[in-house]
């Protein structure tokens, strides 16, 4: 790769970068078709054989692509992350340069213009979410990926901080929910809604040692962040993508509050009992139990957060699927309902 970013040069725009990116002659290993995907923070595109990612130049704390630097670091970092849990599915960081001529190109000489990750395309048919919808996963893959997680896991060295910082971040995250779910409160199961946060909140008031107890016997450590259905797939070995790149502080959890969130998406897409076939998993992998309170409060905190992620497209100037957001938030305060009844009925302990 031989890009250079210094140079004056004038800049692709998005619109630009879409169309070059949209033309199967584009890429240096040959297909016959290109499928453009887009997300709220970027856009794919889908070869036969790989998948480009480019980051929109967008910010919205704590993510901010909005300089050209930027989407490289988070390309890069993306790249570094990802191998922890997938080393070969991410192929590398790729410059998108502008020649001499004025002509677009993946890599080359030229200074850069964008940049983007390059990975092995996975079959869509074994990713976890598409399994779920069939049927599956059996018992059997649901403890391949436990295996997998519990190395993972195990390789990762405990993270220090200041109990109070640790405590302060789950309180500056649930005002961040409570704020924008309230907004929305037309949408939601309103008095379900509520009663989720308040929990959450006394937990947080009442109980928030359990956290700290945590931190203090080396139990948080910097994990996937963004452990969803969609990023597991199911081959043999599986894979795990989509590391959270772009926040490191989003990336420092417990490891059980990773499961639990994975067991959440699940439960959200009608399999509840792979919570419990994941926690038991790893207690055993890891040797460790943690307090059943602890884990009801990571169902309910992430259940309000997935709630708020969802929500937040509707705030965009012309939201696609609209319909879609209001029922995925729901979903996810249902599936944590059973963890916050149990909070309920032990008074958080």
């Amino acid at each position: 790769m031989s890009a250079n970013t210094h140079m004056d040069v004038s800049p692709a725009s998005l619109d630009e970068t879409i169309a070059f990116l949209s033309n199967p002659a584009s890429y240096p290993t040959p297909t016959q078709t290109v499928l453009p995907q887009e997300t709220h923070m970027s856009w794919v595109f889908l070869t036969d054989t790989e998948v480009w990612k480019l980051k929109k130049p967008v910010c919205f704390p704590p993510l901010d692509f909005s300089t050209l630097e930027a989407r490289r670091i988070n390309c890069e970092a993306e790249i570094v992350l990802n191998h922890r849990l997938a080393p070969d599915v991410y192929l590398g960081t790729h410059a998108l340069i502008r020649s001499d001529t004025g002509a677009l190109a993946l890599d080359g000489e030229g200074p850069a213009v964008e940049w983007l990750v390059r990975m092995r395309r996975l079959p869509e048919a074994r990713m976890l979410d598409v399994v779920l919808s069939n049927g599956g996963p059996s018992e059997a893959e649901v403890d391949q990926v436990s295996s997998i997680l519990t190395e993972f896991y195990r390789s990762q060295t405990g993270i220090d901080l200041p109990a109070d910082t640790f405590v302060e971040r789950y309180r500056r995250r649930h005002m961040n929910n409570r704020e924008l779910i309230t907004n929305f409160r037309h949408l939601l199961d309103w008095q379900r809604a509520e009663t989720v946060m308040h929990m959450v909140e006394r937990f947080l008031d009442e109980r928030h040692t359990l956290l700290t107890a945590r931190l203090a016997s080396g139990r948080i450590v910097e994990g996937h962040g963004d452990l969803r259905a969609e990023h597991v797939c199911l081959t043999d070995p599986p894979r795990i993508i989509d590391c959270l790149e772009f926040d490191r502080d989003l990336r420092l959890v417990d490891p059980f509050e990773e499961i639990t969130f994975l067991g959440l998406d699940c439960a959200r897409l009608g399999a509840p009992w792979i919570a419990g076939r994941l926690y038991q998993n790893l207690t055993e992998g890891l040797g460790d139990v943690p307090p059943g309170a602890l884990v009801d409060f990571y169902m309910g905190f992430h259940a309000c957060t997935r709630t708020r992620i969802a929500l937040r497209h509707l705030e965009d100037a012309e939201p696609k699927t609209p319909e879609r957001w209001p029922v995925m938030a729901e979903a996810y305060m249902t599936a944590a309902w059973p963890a916050i009844e149990r909070l309920s009925k032990s008074g958080g302990r």
